[in-house]
């Protein structure tokens, strides 16, 4: 769920996965067993440019909510302060 960093050097078989943070990778080789041909890859900061992208996007989803949640407090506040026009009663007598 949040970051993970693979220090140098490292070789991992599998996937480096963060949801809500950076991966941070400094020439290391992922490898994926699972393939009939075996590949390895060297990475160096790529996916934290990509969960950059990823916190830009959380951090506008953040915003958009807050700004809904003060507009909607705000409705309830002027619903509740509104003032109510006062009733009168007026008889008639005949």
């Amino acid at each position: 769920m949040t970051s993970i960093t693979v220090t140098t050097g490292v070789t991992v078989d599998g996937r480096v996965l963060a949801r809500n943070g950076a991966v941070t990778l400094d020439t290391d080789t992922i490898t994926r067993s699972t393939c009939a041909a075996s590949l390895s890859t060297t990475t160096t900061g790529r996916a934290t440019t990509q969960s950059t992208a990823a916190k830009k996007a959380a951090a506008k989803k953040k915003a958009a909510a807050k700004k809904k949640a003060a507009a909607k407090k705000k409705a309830a506040n002027a619903k509740r302060n509104h003032a109510k026009p006062a009733r009168h009663h007026v008889g008639f007598t005949g």
